[in-house]
């Protein structure tokens, strides 16, 4: 049954190998898996003095070896978690700066839209409305001078563009 377990740990090991990435949890990896391969091998030694009778080496190995072992282990794989958590933590952080990032940007992004569009408003408004509503000023004061008797047919509205708006004047 050690052999069962011993040979899928170590499957689960070749696994976690691959998956960890970072240079302090790798070492730690390697001390482990040392710490693993004495904790089975005087574990075996432990279980096989046991079945033949001689149990006061097998309780000195499991005090002194396997115990032992067992603590370093458990105290290798709370180091790992450790690691891990600090590790999560960072690209957290990491990925709550991208965001904020991309979120100012955005911000930024849509005000000089925004600054554009009244921009391109504005140019509108001076190309277009305002030489239509001078042409309506002056048309107005000639219509309203011909309805007061005063009119002067000859007046010309100046025309300052050959576009649509100079043609409508």
């Amino acid at each position: 049954e050690i052999d069962e377990v011993y040979a899928s740990n170590a499957a689960t090991l070749e696994i976690l190998s691959t998956l960890i990435t970072d240079e302090a949890n790798l070492e730690l990896l390697e001390t482990f898996e040392a710490r693993y391969d004495k904790f089975i091998s005087h574990l075996t030694d432990s279980i096989q003095y046991c079945s033949i009778g001689d149990s006061d080496t097998a309780v000195y190995l499991a005090n002194n070896f396997v115990l032992r072992l067992g603590n370093e282990i458990s105290s290798i794989i709370d180091e790992m978690i450790l690691n891990s958590q600090n590790a999560m933590m960072i690209m957290i952080d990491e990925q709550e700066q991208t965001y904020q990032k991309a979120v100012t940007n955005s911000l930024v992004a849509v005000a000089m839209a925004v600054v554009v569009s009244i921009v391109v408003l504005l140019l509108i408004v001076a190309q277009i409305v305002n030489p239509l509503k001078k042409t309506n000023e002056k048309l107005n004061r000639i219509i309203a001078d011909i309805e007061n008797g005063k009119g002067d047919l000859t007046e010309r509205v100046e025309v300052k563009g050959k576009d649509e708006i100079g043609q409508l004047a």
